[in-house]
């Protein structure tokens, strides 16, 4: 809360309008808490608002691996169902990202992908696949920062999944699957449990989502743990200006580099 009270106070000479993203209510807790404390007021209200477009306009969905690889009771039969048709196949070959086949079939599906927005229109240009070029660029990097599978035939790529790790927590980046395989997606999921599981890491993050339809799909894992974010909405004091001191610590060599 206190950084972020920092950051806004720099931020408030750019003019710009400024709104906190992914915000969870301890977060906004913890900001009104260094708020009360701060002498300058130059911040008159942070008003929350529900993000209406982007992944938290509904919840993290946040699983516990054990649970969700070992598919037990009726609550799971469903999910235990579209798994098996796709572990079953004997064609399909799981490789971990370290193996030298990852990238080419990571390259591949996101290419099958691409192809087939093109298709049915929804093609929005180089941004369309920028996030997965920037992502492969930072696993050739730094491959120790990320995890995950890539799923192959002899023939053909078949789909893929990465995450990093944060202590006991796995947090999903990407994926992608074709769609024309029943269960490819749920198979991913729960293949992601069963190695994090043997990696000793105890949840696995899905993110939030901007459409219902993502969301009642993360859903189907029943989730043991649901984080709600927000948006903030910033609105300075212009009547007040920030003391050469505070402009000088925050700026400065010594400073923060923003």
């Amino acid at each position: 809360g206190d950084l972020t009270l920092e950051v806004l106070k720099h931020l408030s000479k750019t003019g710009f309008d400024i709104q906190l993203a992914r915000y969870t209510q301890k977060d906004f807790e913890n900001l009104q808490a260094a708020l009360k404390k701060d002498r300058d007021r130059i911040i008159k209200s942070i008003t929350i608002k529900e993000e209406g477009i982007l992944d938290w306009r509904y919840p993290s969905r946040i699983l516990d691996v054990k649970k969700t690889f070992e598919m037990k009771g009726k609550d799971f039969a469903t999910l235990r169902n579209k798994f098996n048709k796709v572990a079953n196949n004997k064609e399909y070959q799981v490789v971990p990202l370290s193996d030298p086949e990852a990238e080419k079939v990571i390259r591949s599906t996101i290419f099958h992908w691409l192809s087939s927005l093109a298709y049915i229109g929804r093609e929005t240009g180089a941004n369309t696949s920028m996030f997965y070029e920037t992502l492969l660029e930072n696993i050739k990097h730094s491959p120790e920062m990320f995890d995950g599978f890539a799923i192959k035939t002899d023939k053909e790529a078949i789909g893929f999944v990465v995450w990093d790790v944060s202590g006991e927590t796995a947090n999903a980046l990407a994926g992608l699957n074709q769609r024309r395989i029943p269960g490819l997606s749920e198979f991913q999921v729960v293949q992601a449990c069963k190695m994090l599981n043997e990696r000793g890491v105890k949840k696995y993050n899905l993110g939030g989502s901007e459409t219902e339809s993502l969301d009642k799909y993360k859903l189907k894992f029943h989730p043991v743990e649901s984080v709600k974010m927000f948006s903030c909405d910033v609105d300075f004091d212009k009547n007040k200006k920030l003391p050469f001191e505070m402009i000088n610590v925050i700026g400065g060599k010594d400073g923060l580099d923003l």
